[in-house]
């Protein structure tokens, strides 16, 4: 099971927001964001900010750092790391099966990331069993995109998607040139 810091906006909540941080980063970078959320929310609501295991990553010349997987290039469709995105893939489900199993129903969890974490927010979210209340996506892509219509979930198809992405951005880029 994945580490992770959890804040509760009130006792026996039923809601859910799983953040998950970009490469590089770590849970205590959203912790901020986290923080205004919980003091805003309205609802009992678990916020839940998962920790990326350390791991070697190419495109920083193997340098360790937190990374979902490793990324081989900055043309980040191209060379996947097929079976690290699998295993991230599976911890996030682990998550969502646990918290479910908490007591809070699929239908109230949203999962978010930013950057890394926004395209494996995407590729989990998207190949889980159960429709999500959302997926908020961050600056980020879609892994294993070729393999997706294969292995969509049924479920997942009603699974509302926002997707909000800069025009400023050097690393990831709006659209392929």
């Amino acid at each position: 099971m994945l580490a992770a810091r959890r804040w509760d906006t009130k006792p026996n909540p039923d809601a859910m927001l799983v953040l998950l941080h970009g490469l590089g980063a770590s849970a205590e970078d959203l912790a901020p964001l986290a923080e205004a959320i919980a003091t805003r929310a309205r609802i009992g609501m678990r916020i839940v900010l998962p920790e990326a295991p350390a791991r070697r990553v190419t495109i920083a010349d193997g340098y360790p750092m937190q990374a979902w997987y490793d990324i081989r290039s900055l043309a980040f469709t191209e060379d996947e790391d097929v079976s690290g995105i699998r295993a991230a893939i599976q911890s996030v489900h682990a998550l969502l099966d646990a918290e479910t199993m908490r007591g809070i129903h699929p239908a109230r969890i949203v999962l978010g990331g930013f950057s890394q974490g926004a395209a494996l927010s995407l590729a989990a979210g998207l190949r889980y069993r159960a429709s999500l209340a959302g997926i908020v996506a961050f600056s980020g892509y879609l892994p294993l995109a070729d393999a997706l219509a294969s292995e969509l979930a049924p479920e997942a198809r009603r699974t509302p998607i926002w997707i909000g992405h800069g025009t400023e951005d050097d690393l990831v880029p709006v659209a392929d040139p």
